[in-house]
């Protein structure tokens, strides 16, 4: 759990020997044993290590196939690489096989906008936001954020309503003390979204600072077209390409 709240506070360098302790004495503890070599996933893509990010998501699914957040840091690692086929790949049997209901809707549709699948993304974030609450999942996006995204070039006023909702659940978060990246991160989608180019920029430096570290991601995330190339922008992601 140490390694996982240093990992969640943007020191995965840290974390890693942590995780890997606990890796390494195999724990009887059921919840280590179903989060560790996701966590371990998490730190190494944080660093920019993807062949032992990918190595590591693939053996927590190797130990619990159903594993939503250990599949989906798999596509997103492959995607960092730049691998957009094996992604899809992955990204099919993330749509047709089991998986647990860990914010499984959410974690789908994220996906499937970063790669415009569009139709599915929209069903997905819509079946996300019925769900009971509005929750983050590791990259700091919420359903009424992609769905917002999703509406922009065609409902602007639903899309308007729909980042709102994101923003107002992110400064809820931040009034509320939350010190980690995940209410900055959506808030520069929401405020890129919008076209708000510098109000974006300074979350990203937020998020930041608190600990985001995927560059690799966002520099071709649909989430940030509006800032294209962007100076102040584009300085933040060579700050932190791998």
């Amino acid at each position: 759990r140490g390694g996982w709240v240093l990992w969640f506070t943007g020191r995965p360098d840290e974390a890693l020997p942590w995780l890997q302790a606990a890796a390494d004495q195999q724990p009887e503890d059921r919840w280590v044993q179903r989060w560790v070599y996701f966590f371990l996933g998490n730190a190494y893509l944080a660093l920019g290590n993807l062949p032992e990010a990918e190595r590591m998501y693939l053996k927590q699914l190797g130990l619990h196939p159903e594993h939503s957040s250990a599949q989906a840091g798999l596509i997103w690692t492959l995607l960092a690489a730049s691998r957009d086929d094996e992604a899809r790949l992955q990204l099919r049997r993330f749509q047709s096989d089991q998986y647990d209901g860990d914010r499984y809707q959410l974690k789908l549709a994220d996906i499937e906008y970063f790669l415009r699948e569009d139709e599915t993304a929209s069903e997905h974030a819509l079946s996300a936001l019925a769900e009971p609450d509005q929750r983050f999942w590791p990259r700091g996006v919420l359903a009424s954020t992609i769905l917002g995204a999703l509406l922009w070039p065609s409902d602007r006023a639903g899309a308007l309503a729909q980042l709102r909702s994101s923003e107002l659940i992110d400064q809820e978060r931040l009034d509320g003390g939350d010190e980690g990246y995940m209410p900055h991160i959506d808030l520069a989608a929401v405020e890129a979204t919008r076209g708000e180019v510098r109000a974006a920029c300074v979350s990203l430096r937020a998020a930041i600072d608190a600990g985001w570290r995927y560059p690799a991601l966002v520099a071709r995330d649909r989430l940030f077209e509006s800032l294209g190339k962007d100076s102040e922008f584009m300085s933040l992601i060579a700050e932190w390409a791998f």
